[in-house]
């Protein structure tokens, strides 16, 4: 059959050959040998608003590169055709190179978009990809070319459609005329072709808002380019599967500059990340010194890039050779060429990930190594050891490295190594397939050894022995050749035999991305983006381990659970000790032990203190223990072994690395402050065991709490602000939520101390003043349960957990407000105990101040109901007992609370005395231990001006305290949230309701700097740690700022949401009101808390709700009085403020409904 380009004389130019047609949208022959004598097709494919001549055409009438122009012209049938003075280099250059190769062009409709030419090819991949294969089937059949190697050259998205072409022709297993194509495949060279997608996709869509014209855009195809893209990341995974099948060499050429040197189009079309696989051993790269329209047009042989594009075809054309087919590659001993390969195992047709690990492996076994069959030897002996922990993949790379690498060596022996007997049982195979001749004397191990170490020392021969699973480097010396051109591949959980080899690789465990990609591939009907995200926290979970996750992989399989039933089931400790006890199932390739197994073995090894280390970190968090926790100078018998006054460092750290060489531990050296890891699943693996053993358990959970106890700071006695502690509380906090997990776990096991209750409670309070009111909600329930099993403990220590827990819970709104009245009722009934029993001359400042600030608490939540009248009556007494001790800083406080609650009772000029002037505020408010606490009082200052009208001054007060907060509790932190919603009230107030709604946006960007990014309704859905009361209440007034600039539909919408929020939780819960609420702001302010600011007076008042409690506070107060201002003792203190016992069952005002449970 002739060519469109058989009347082309040698070396013919387009100025003296005879014009050729190139057709457009099918395939042109421009060079054919003659018959029988073509050894392979080269396929040309165009890119993205290509063209099978043009793209590959470069014009000679100028030695300036082409530069890429945009066209907002409409273009003639003229740029279909051949320019004059121009390079068409695969038809005029490269049938001289390789003139036995047939070379093909492909057309297809790529147009991202077309300027006045009617509709952008609306076909997305697959079907472009599947119309290539159908084209190339057809006219190999018509040409006879069936069966013959195939050679792609595409440019840009030309590389997804080969690719998809030949995935598709690899599912083709029923029709042997469409499997040609995949099993014909032999190389594809690509021209920036975005393997990972490419931002600049979105190109067409940029061209037509510049334009400003028609342009009809193909979005199915610029949809998947993004390097989000869920079918591209599909296309890259079934590739890649194909690429480890061995018999397709790829080369990827990177362009080296942007589009244009002119903005915006001066970046690369497409970076260099997506432009390559990263893979070493089928992939040959380079850089073509042109943009990425023109990194495929040279302009003759001279050209640099036509250079290096023949430096690939060489690379690609060495695959033209004989592949091993599919059966070959699965069998234990292949041989070629007088080599033998032998390998315990199949290969993992599921093995996924680990390139840059095998990349890296195999540059260190073949570096300055002679080619393959060479008679010269370097004499010199590559080795590498790869250690890591059990069930990481260290076989496992080490089997997909023989399979990948073969072609490197002559010969490969696997040597099983676990102990001197399997070995000398894999060494006398190698001698017997070597076909050794011994002395007839010569039985003893060591002659075999001897005879084989002879053979690979002086054959000139390349060799790989890999020695899998060693335990001990004694056994493993003799069996070392000396030297020759060779090389010995070691795998080992214990690091110290790196020191046998060259070099070494920690195999570390997966990321989570790559272990959700394992588990999607085990589990291969699942894929879907919400599963790629559950797929991920399993990795997470279980530590990246794969042998953890193809256990997981199989479990799942066998009960037929989703992803996230699988998570949910996770936590139940009987589900995970299954998964770890149950054999190894279809996922698993090549393992017969059980993954509880890996972990004992190692076990085994260690010693007693070392196992009581281990059992410990079990109990704290896995991502990083400090060391000092460990090693420091404890006096309890039970930690001896870990004291430094009783071992030496010397020894710690000799205990530590060697759990460290074994991998069961991970030290590292951040500085002044060395930490420990230990691996997840590890650590689920030594619970199961404790589980077993009830004493072990509590004995160990124990041990844990005292050394966390002994680490983490105590909250202030008279709960003052200790901010200064955050970062130590920060460092230790991961520890605290670990126990309390174990707890929750094994609580039917465990018996808690009272200790434990009070370090939860310190826990809460450093949540309670970030503002991370929701991580420390179940904290404070267990500290409450655990405290109700001691009614003997003190009762100071009781009061603080409950008076804790009710403070965690303050900012939510009406849902807790009986709660909260309850547990600060039952924390001051506790301390008024504890004040009737003091010994006058035992009565510390300490107790008493905290015993006022329990009054003040109960004042919060009295104003939290608005009975403002006796919250102002706590609040003197508070007072009143703050000043006679001397806590100025207390004092502030319950003024502030004070002050709110007569601005709310219209009081305003009693409340205004009562706000402290800028250079006023008292300085020891100003320090850093009470940044917290000072923006708690300047966002109340800030709601008093609001409510007198002094609206400038609280603008000016919530913008500093805002930006405060952001830092101190984080961008959407519930204080933050607070201050956007009040700072929006204030704008409003001012008539800039533009600002108002701004300010409600809570976007990550200063108010005051630029933009908001978010818009409300998307901020409120996030904000998780935003109570439903409170979203309702900022939902009413935002509705009402979008009334006031015309937007009434979305105000109605909103306005609804609030509204059904409101009647949901008003009848249940508003039971101690007489007073019915309605869509108005009093009911809306009432409804939410009190913290997040109120600007109404008081509609639901009430008093007198609690008479037994209001009458102790007014006898104590007026007892107080009696006195006189200025300081007193606190003996005489302590005198003034006994009285009758506190009657807990007042906190009952409730009605029917849920306001009257916890």
């Amino acid at each position: 059959m002739k060519s469109d380009a058989d009347l082309l004389p040698q070396s013919s130019t387009s100025r003296s050959r005879p014009k050729l047609l190139v057709r457009e949208d099918d395939i042109t022959i421009l060079h054919n040998p003659p018959a029988g004598k073509a050894l392979a097709d080269v396929v040309f494919v165009h890119g993205l608003q290509g063209h099978p001549r043009k793209t590959w055409q470069c014009s000679t009438a100028s030695s300036k590169p082409r530069t890429f122009q945009l066209r907002l012209t409409n273009r003639s049938h003229a740029d279909d055709e051949e320019l004059s003075d121009s390079v068409y280099w695969p038809a005029d250059l490269l049938p001289e190179d390789y003139p036995n190769f047939r070379i093909l062009s492909y057309g297809y409709d790529s147009h991202v978009s077309r300027n006045f030419k009617g509709p952008a090819n609306k076909s997305n991949l697959s079907q472009l990809g599947e119309d290539m294969l159908n084209r190339l089937v057809g006219e190999r059949s018509r040409s006879g070319a069936a069966g013959r190697p195939i050679i792609f050259v595409a440019h840009s998205l030309g590389g997804l459609l080969v690719k998809e072409a030949v995935v598709e022709s690899k599912k083709q297993v029923h029709d042997e005329s469409k499997r040609d194509i995949y099993n014909s495949t032999r190389a594809a060279i690509f021209f920036g072709t975005p393997h990972r997608g490419s931002e600049d996709a979105k190109w067409g869509l940029m061209i037509q808002r510049i334009a400003k014209v028609a342009f009809d855009t193909n979005e199915k195809i610029l949809g998947i380019l993004r390097p989000d893209s869920e079918i591209l990341d599909k296309l890259a995974r079934d590739f890649q599967d194909i690429l480890e099948d061995g018999k397709i060499k790829i080369c990827n050429f990177l362009e080296s500059s942007g589009k244009t040197q002119r903005p915006p189009f001066n970046g690369k079309v497409v970076p260099d990340f997506s432009a390559s696989f990263g893979s070493r051993q089928f992939e040959y790269r380079g850089y073509i010194k042109n943009n990425h329209m023109n990194m495929c047009r040279f302009n003759g042989k001279e050209d640099g890039g036509y250079a290096r594009f023949l430096d690939g075809m060489d690379f690609c054309t060495k695959a033209l050779e004989t592949v091993p087919t599919a059966e070959d590659t699965s069998k234990d001993s292949i041989s070629s060429g007088g080599g033998q390969y032998e390998a315990p195992h199949k290969r993992n047709a599921r093995f996924c990930g680990r390139d840059k690990v095998l990349s890296t492996l195999h540059g260190l076994l073949v570096k300055d190594i002679a080619p393959r069959r060479s008679s010269i030897t370097t004499g010199q002996l590559r080795s590498c050891v790869i250690h890591g922990m059990g069930g990481v993949g260290k076989t496992q790379v080490a089997i997909e490295y023989t399979y990948r690498y073969r072609d490197s060596y002559d010969f490969i022996f696997w040597i099983h190594a676990e102990n001197e007997a399997v070995l000398a049982s894999s060494i006398t195979k190698i001698s017997s397939s070597l076909g050794l001749k011994l002395a007839e004397n010569a039985i003893s191990t060591g002659s075999v050894v001897e005879c084989v170490r002879k053979w690979l020392e002086e054959t000139n021969k390349r060799w790989l022995l890999v020695f899998d699973n060693v335990e001990t480097r004694s056994i493993l010396e003799p069996c070392l050749p000396r030297t020759n051109d060779g090389a010995f591949l070691i795998t080992s959980q214990d690091d110290q035999l790196s020191l046998l080899a060259a070099d070494d690789i920690h195999l570390e465990p997966l990321d989570s991305t790559e272990g959700s990609k394992l588990i999607l591939k085990l589990l291969p009907k699942t894929g879907a983006p919400y599963e790629i995200e559950d797929a991920k926290r399993i990795s997470t979970q279980l530590g990246g381990l794969p042998l953890a996750l193809g256990y997981v992989a199989g479990y799942i399989s066998k009960t037929k659970w989703s992803l996230q039933e699988f998570l949910n089931f996770f936590k139940d400790p009987q589900v995970s000790a299954s998964i770890f006890a149950m054999p190894p199932p279809t996922t698993i390739n090549q393992y017969e032990k059980t993954l509880a197994m890996v972990w004992e073995l190692s076990l085994q090894k260690l010693d007693l203190d070392q196992i009581r280390v281990i059992q410990i970190l079990s109990m704290l968090g896995p991502d990083g223990t400090p060391e000092d926790i460990l090693y420091a100078n404890h006096q309890e018998p039970e930690l001896v072994f870990l004291s430094s006054s009783k071992i030496k460092a010397h020894n710690f750290g000799i205990m530590i690395g060697d759990l460290a060489s074994r991998h069961l531990v991970s030290r590292e050296k951040i500085p002044q402050n060395p930490q420990l890891f230990i691996h997840r699943s590890l650590q689920k693996n030594v619970l199961h065991d404790l589980e077993k053993d009830a004493s072990l358990l509590q004995h160990t959970f124990d041990l844990a709490c005292i050394l966390i106890r002994k680490v983490y700071p105590k909250q202030s006695p008279t709960h003052d602000p200790q901010n200064e502690h955050w970062k130590t509380q920060e460092l230790y906090q991961p520890h605290i939520l670990n126990l309390h997990s174990v707890y929750k776990t094994f609580v039917q096991q465990l018996i808690a101390p009272i200790d434990f209750a009070e370090l939860l409670s310190d826990a809460v309070y450093y949540f309670w003043e970030r503002g991370a009111l929701t991580e420390g909600s179940e904290l404070t329930d267990t500290a409450e349960d655990i405290c109700d099993k001691y009614p003997q403990a003190s009762y100071v220590t009781r009061a603080n957990v409950y008076s804790l827990g009710a403070v965690q819970r303050w900012s939510r709104g009406i849902t807790t407000r009986a709660l909260i009245l309850r547990r600060f009722l039952k924390a001051l009934a506790l301390l008024q105990k504890h004040v009737n029993e003091l010994n006058l001359d035992e009565a510390t400042p300490q107790v008493l101040i905290l015993y006022a600030t329990s009054w003040n608490d109960v004042a919060h939540i009295f104003m939290e109901h608005e009975f403002y009248e006796d919250a102002i009556r706590c609040l003197d007494l508070c007072i009143a007992i703050k000043r006679c001790l001397g806590d100025d800083l207390g004092v502030l406080g319950a003024n502030r609370n004070k002050a709110l609650a007569l601005v709310w009772l219209n009081r305003f000029r009693e409340a205004l005395t009562l706000v402290p002037d800028d250079d006023k505020v008292l300085l020891e408010l100003l320090t850093p231990r009470c940044a917290s606490y000072y923006e708690r009082c300047r966002f109340g200052w800030a709601n008093i001006l609001i409510m007198t009208e002094d609206l400038k001054r609280a603008e000016d007060l919530l913008q500093k305290n805002l930006h405060s907060r952001k830092l101190l509790c984080g961008e959407t932190g519930h204080y933050t949230l607070d201050s956007y919603y009040l700072l929006g009230i204030t704008h409003r107030k001012m008539g800039n309701t533009q600002e108002a709604m701004y300010s409600n946006t809570f976007s990550h960007a200063s108010i005051a700097n630029y933009p908001i990014r978010h818009n409300f309704k998307k901020a409120l859905e996030d904000s998780a740690d935003w109570s439903e009361e409170a979203k309702s209440l900022a939902k009413h007034h935002l509705s009402k700022a979008l009334d006031d600039i015309g937007q009434h539909d979305e105000a109605q919408n909103l306005s609804k949401e609030a509204d059904a929020v409101r009647r949901k939780l008003w009848g249940p819960y508003a039971t101690y009101i007489n007073v019915p609420g309605g869509d108005d702001d009093e009911t809306y302010d009432h409804l939410a808390s009190s913290e997040m600011g109120r600007i109404t007076i008081g509609k639901f008042q009430a008093s007198g709700k609690l008479p037994k409690l209001m009458k102790i506070c007014q006898d104590i107060q007026e007892r107080l009085n009696a006195l006189g201002e200025g300081q007193i003792l606190p003996s005489t203190c302590c005198k003034m403020c006994k009285s009758s016992e506190i009657d807990i069952s007042e906190a009952e005002i409730y009605g029917v409904g849920r306001g009257n449970r916890d």
